[in-house]
């Protein structure tokens, strides 16, 4: 029996027709409503205040100050958030790290609040580059792209109408980058081999289903990788929701790479784990660990666009974490 819809309500949903055909024929501007989706706007405002700190290595004040601004704006969400300060050995000594991370509860009916989860994640620290002709290293792309969409999509999945099937843990992650230029023994991944690691040793770990790592996600030329070390189930899914979304030319599956990141952390302790990522930063990858690493040099578009990837990709994510 088809359900009769009262007169009154007609034309709230006339009106609210309108606005759904008016949204599915806006062309691709990476933005979208601003209080329904991934706002690209939101994102690159969070991106130029992350940039203004300056440099943020691990240790550092501003990287103290970047995870103020970060859990305010979580708070101001109405999250918890748990800082996870510990301290590990570098080339340089030792040094203070600390993580953030928020939990959601699913808030779909019939959802587990205690099945499997997916973690979130993305890196906010900067590398210590010397300064050139240039000016500091500021790490707009490389720490603070991922940060910025992180931020924008808590916002997004706090959203009352927002249904999430799993638990989602947002992780900011500390202690990415090395110390030493190059990637060099546990000289890197810090931060994230600490969340890891705590997480199996709290016997956490068989409850995470997996984890997404964004990262280097602002360049102006938008491809992501498809990275040989992630979880291929995982890279694919992300690359077949994309190109359903019409944002199939962002994704590369022919360019395949081994790329370490984060992601690395969570399969030692037999997490899944994908790093959805652009690992050619301008031309010949000339703005990767350079100065020019600037604001300039990335692209709100592009924010916005990786944000509608992954959003694109949840529903997938969810379904073949609710499989395992």
């Amino acid at each position: 029996m088809q359900k009769q819809i009262p007169r009154a309500t007609l034309p709230i949903l006339a009106l609210a027709l309108g606005w759904a055909l008016a949204a599915c024929s806006s062309p691709d501007n990476g933005n979208g409503n601003e209080q329904s989706s991934f706002s690209a706007t939101n994102a690159w405002a969070h991106l130029e205040r992350i940039v203004a700190f300056g440099p943020r290595p691990s240790g550092s004040p501003a990287n103290a100050a970047l995870r103020d601004y970060i859990s305010t704006e979580l708070q101001t969400l109405g999250l918890t958030v748990t800082r996870e300060p510990f301290t590990d050995t570098t080339p340089v000594g030792d040094i203070q790290f600390e993580n953030l991370f928020v939990d959601l509860a699913p808030n779909a009916l019939g959802a587990d609040p205690d099945g499997l989860s997916m973690i979130i994640g993305t890196h906010f620290d900067t590398k210590i580059i010397e300064a050139d002709e240039g000016g500091p290293f500021v790490g707009a792309n490389d720490g603070g792209s991922g940060t910025a969409i992180l931020l924008e999509l808590a916002r997004v999945l706090t959203r009352d109408n927002f249904q999430r099937t799993v638990p989602v843990r947002l992780l900011f992650i500390d202690g990415e980058e090395a110390v030493n230029f190059q990637w060099e023994g546990k000289d890197n991944t810090y931060g994230s081999r600490y969340h890891a690691n705590n997480l199996a040793k709290t016997k956490q770990a068989a409850r995470v289903g997996a984890v997404v790592i964004l990262d280097m996600l602002g360049d102006k030329n938008l491809t992501i990788f498809h990275d040989t070390y992630s979880r291929r189930e995982l890279m694919e899914l992300f690359e077949v929701a994309a190109a359903a979304k019409g944002l199939g030319n962002h994704m590369a599956p022919r360019r395949s790479l081994p790329i370490k990141d984060d992601h690395l952390s969570f399969q030692v302790v037999g997490i899944p784990a994908v790093d959805l990522i652009d690992f050619e930063y301008g031309p010949q990858n000339q703005h990767w660990h350079k100065t020019s690493d600037t604001l300039e040099n990335c692209s709100a578009l592009s924010l916005g666009r990786a944000g509608r990837i992954f959003l694109a990709g949840m529903p997938s994510l969810e379904r073949w974490i609710l499989k395992q």
